[in-house]
C-alpha cells in the first residue's frame, strides 16, 4: 500500500489515474484514496470500508472494490 511517508503526491496521482480514465472522483473513491495514503500495511477492502465508515464517511464496499480494482490496474496499489 502507498505511503504519505515515501510520496506525499500519491493521492494527486491516484486521483489524476481515476480522471485519466474518465472515471469521476466521488467522495467514497476519495475516502478510499485518503485512508489508503495514510496506511503502512496492507488492508482488505473489508477493512478498508469498516474504517471509512468509522471515520463519518459513508462508502459502499462495490465503491472500495472498484476503486482498488482501477487503482491496482494503473499500478498505484498492490
Amino acid at each position: 500500500m502507498p505511503s504519505r511517508r515515501t510520496d506525499e503526491r500519491w493521492p494527486e496521482l491516484a486521483l489524476d489515474a481515476l480522471s485519466r480514465q474518465g472515471r469521476k472522483s466521488g467522495e467514497g473513491k476519495r475516502a478510499v484514496i485518503e485512508l489508503l495514503a495514510d496506511q503502512q500495511c496492507c488492508l482488505s477492502a473489508q477493512a478498508i470500508g469498516e474504517r471509512i465508515r468509522a471515520g463519518g464517511k459513508r462508502v459502499g464496499t462495490a465503491t472500495v472494490y472498484r476503486t482498488l480494482d482501477l487503482l491496482s490496474a494503473e499500478g498505484l496499489v498492490q
